[in-house]
């Protein structure tokens, strides 16, 4: 009984005969027929295409090597005008091997990095709503006061790709003498420059105080988010939403 006919297990696949024929192939070690054999090959075989690829700077390495080099890498006593050696030609042929893998790993790993770097940085344009793209969460941006107005201020903000809320948490700070009320507006300034008034109430000392407002605009094309006094116009904090 022969070995096809035995049980249901397949043959063992043969092993690939062009295997060790691309460094032959690209020092010209082959014969004519030989050459003409592996070029039919090479026509349907991506993998001995890229052997062949990573071998073809062979030659140049080994017009670089001098006899007395190739003698001493061989461990032959004299320098031979003959061709390079079988123990040369695979010392070289697995540098180069080894050297196309090295650059591959770390184009890989460098790839990989950046990736990791852009898709967090993606999460974050998302998530803040800079990037009109997927579900974006709200999220919390403090005030920096930019003349002395004893109000301490942040603000929640809910994107979305055609309007934008803001929920505002304002702490007064108690007056000095007496007692005050003055009226504060909520504005925010688009990233063309321009600005629109929100919403405006009237602040008391000591109080906490929430209002809210719809702005009719995508959250990324918000610059930031300003307190101001509604009487004189200044500017008294801001929030940058970038």
């Amino acid at each position: 009984m022969s070995t096809q006919e035995f049980g249901s297990r397949p043959l063992p696949p043969e092993p690939d005969r062009y295997l060790q024929w691309d460094a032959a192939y690209v020092l010209g070690a082959l014969s004519s027929a030989e050459r003409r054999e592996y070029e039919h090959h090479l026509a349907g075989c991506s993998g001995c295409q890229r052997s062949v690829s990573e071998l073809a700077g062979l030659p140049g390495l080994l017009a670089q090597v001098s006899p007395e080099d190739a003698a001493l890498l061989t461990g032959a006593a004299e320098p031979s005008d003959a061709e390079p050696m079988p123990e040369l030609l695979t010392d070289l042929t697995s540098r180069v091997r080894d050297r196309r893998r090295r650059r591959i790993a770390v184009a890989i790993g460098s790839v990989a990095a950046a990736l990791v770097l852009l898709i967090g940085g993606v999460g974050v344009l998302i998530g803040q709503g800079v990037l009109p793209i997927g579900t974006q969460s709200d999220f919390r941006v403090a005030f920096s006061p930019v003349v002395e107005s004893g109000i301490t201020a942040n603000v929640d903000v809910t994107p979305g790709r055609t309007e934008t809320k803001f929920r505002l948490e304002c702490q007064y700070a108690r007056a000095v003498t007496g007692s005050y009320t003055s009226e504060v507006s909520i504005w925010i300034r688009d990233r063309s420059g321009s600005e629109s008034e929100l919403y405006s109430w009237y602040a008391k000392p000591n109080k906490v105080m929430r209002p809210s407002a719809t702005a009719r605009l995508a959250t990324w094309r918000i610059d930031r988010v300003e307190l101001r006094d509604t009487h004189t116009g200044q500017i008294l904090s801001t929030a940058p939403l970038r």
